[in-house]
């Protein structure tokens, strides 16, 4: 259906902008392609091929990166307990989040959290 060299509509490029800014501003909620394809008006199988093209990256690999990246601004800028965090940005089991926060960043959050808590304030906003 869609070879090497499709281009994707600039109404397709739009609807997937607006996904990320959707899954970026509701990481906690749960994530399946059927939800996110109707909210893109897509087909799941045309979801997933713009998607790729337009993010780089599979759907799944993008929910993560967005539930990591906002796990660190707060570990880093808040004392929010980490299981509260974990449930913050989308995940029902600590051990599940902590997987997902060491298989981005290299390192668990509790390890992130001493890390950013050592850094001289200026340095902290690059953590």
């Amino acid at each position: 259906m869609y070879g090497e060299s499709y281009e994707i509509k600039q109404e397709d490029r739009a609807q997937i902008e607006a996904l990320r800014a959707h899954i970026e501003s509701n990481c906690a909620e749960p994530v399946t392609i059927a939800r996110l394809a109707r909210f893109a008006h897509m087909s799941p199988t045309k979801l997933k091929f713009c998607f790729r093209l337009v993010c780089g990256s599979t759907i799944h690999a993008y929910v993560s990166q967005s539930r990591v990246e906002k796990a660190k601004r707060l570990i880093r800028e808040t004392e929010i307990p980490l299981h509260a965090i974990a449930a913050m940005v989308g995940y029902q089991k600590p051990s599940a989040f902590s997987a997902a926060f060491r298989k981005v960043t290299g390192v668990r959050p509790s390890e992130y959290r001493k890390t950013a808590a050592e850094a001289p304030a200026w340095e902290r906003a690059r953590c």
